[in-house]
């Protein structure tokens, strides 16, 4: 798995039928400390993620598997939202949450600490 950040949509007036009801995402991907590494690509979406969101995605054979049983013909697939991450001992990337049940000050963009276990 890889972290990217989805940049942008992707809107296709013909494409196979196989892509039906299925969202292509415009992703970049990101190294572990928050930046840009290499050249932006698309991704079919499995989670519901939306532009601005930080990502897991999988490259390969594997980024059809969320929608199995249909043989979706992608190389790139989004498989997850994350929320932050951290590297070391300081916080890599806190963001605030769009999903359902945010605290609010999550939703008024400031940072929770990050935990430590």
């Amino acid at each position: 798995m890889q972290l990217a950040r989805v940049i942008g949509d992707i809107v296709a007036t013909r494409k196979d039928s196989a892509f039906d009801g299925v969202t292509l995402l415009l992703v970049q991907p990101l190294g572990a400390d928050g930046g840009a590494v290499g050249r932006p690509l698309v991704a079919v979406d499995a989670v519901g993620a939306g532009v601005g969101e930080h990502v897991f995605f999988v490259r390969g054979k594997e980024a059809s598997f969320p929608f199995h049983p249909v043989e979706v013909p992608a190389d790139a697939g989004i498989v997850g939202i994350v929320d932050h991450w951290t590297t070391g001992e300081r916080d890599a990337v806190t963001r605030p949450s769009r999903r359902a049940g945010a605290t609010a000050e999550r939703s008024a963009g400031t940072s929770a600490p990050a935990r430590r276990r």
